[in-house]
C-alpha cells in the first residue's frame, strides 16, 4: 500500500507566532481510493484543479469528509499536530530561534520526523511507498526524503508535486482539516466512525527533535 503525505501551516510561522498549529499528515491506500475524495470535492469546481483545503468552500470540504468516511475500510490516516506550546518546552528550544541545522535546517527536519513517527505506526516498519510533497528547492526536498530514509527501513520515498501524485491532495486535505478542527473550527473527524484507522503521532518526533537539539 503506497502512502502519501502532506503539511498544513509552517513550522517557521509557528515560531513567528503568525501561524496557530502546524498539522502534518499521511493518508494510505490504493492510488484510486486516495484520489477519489480529492476529485469528488471538487468536481464541479471549474477554477479548481486540483483539492486544496484552504481553497475549498466548506460544502466542498463536507464532500471531501464524507468521502472518506465512506472508503475508511480501504484507507489508512494518521497525523501529528504541533503547537508553539510543543516546541518552547523542549530542552534548548532556543536554538530553534538561531536556525539551527543537523543537517537538514530544524523544520525540515521535523518533518521528516513527523513522517517517520507516522509512518511506522502505520506500517509496522513493513515495505512501501511514501510520497511527500515537494518543496519549492530541490534541495529542501532531496534532504526531506534522505532524512526520512535514513530512520526507516523498506520505505522508498519521493517528493513529488500534488498535481503530479495526485494522492498527495488527500493528505493535503486531511492535514488542513485537522488544523483547522484543532484551531476551533468544524469537528471534521467526527465524519469518521469508531472503525476507523486513524493514528495521531508526535511524541516521538518531539522528542528526537529534542534530542538532537541538545547534542
Amino acid at each position: 500500500m503506497p502512502y502519501y503525505g502532506d503539511i498544513s501551516g509552517d513550522f517557521r510561522n509557528l515560531l513567528n507566532e503568525t501561524c496557530d498549529v502546524v498539522t502534518v499528515a499521511v493518508v494510505g491506500g490504493d492510488l484510486h481510493d486516495c484520489y477519489r475524495c480529492p476529485k469528488r470535492a471538487v468536481r464541479n469546481i471549474q477554477y479548481m484543479d486540483e483539492a486544496k483545503w484552504y481553497e475549498m468552500e466548506p460544502n466542498e470540504k463536507r464532500r471531501f469528509m464524507d468521502c472518506l468516511a465512506d472508503n475508511q475500510a480501504d484507507l489508512e490516516f494518521g497525523f501529528a499536530v504541533f503547537e508553539m506550546s510543543n516546541f518552547t518546552t523542549l530542552d534548548s528550544h532556543y536554538k530553534l530561534f538561531q536556525d539551527v541545522s543537523f543537517p537538514p535546517v530544524w523544520d525540515i527536519a521535523i518533518r521528516a520526523f513527523a513522517y517517520i513517527e507516522i509512518l511506522n505506526e502505520l506500517t509496522g516498519n513493513g515495505r512501501t511507498e511514501f510520497y511527500a510533497d515537494q518543496f519549492r528547492s530541490t534541495k529542501q526536498s532531496d534532504e526531506l526524503c534522505d532524512l526520512i530514509q535514513e530512520f526507516t527501513e523498506g520505505i522508498d520515498v519521493e517528493c513529488v508535486s500534488s498535481r503530479q501524485v495526485d494522492g498527495v491532495q488527500a493528505a493535503d486535505c486531511l492535514a488542513g482539516a485537522v488544523s483547522e478542527e484543532r484551531k476551533g473550527g468544524t469537528p471534521w473527524l467526527d465524519h469518521f466512525g469508531a472503525e476507523a484507522s486513524i493514528e495521531e503521532c508526535s511524541h516521538w518526533a518531539l522528542s528526537h527533535l529534542e534530542h538532537e537539539l541538545t547534542r
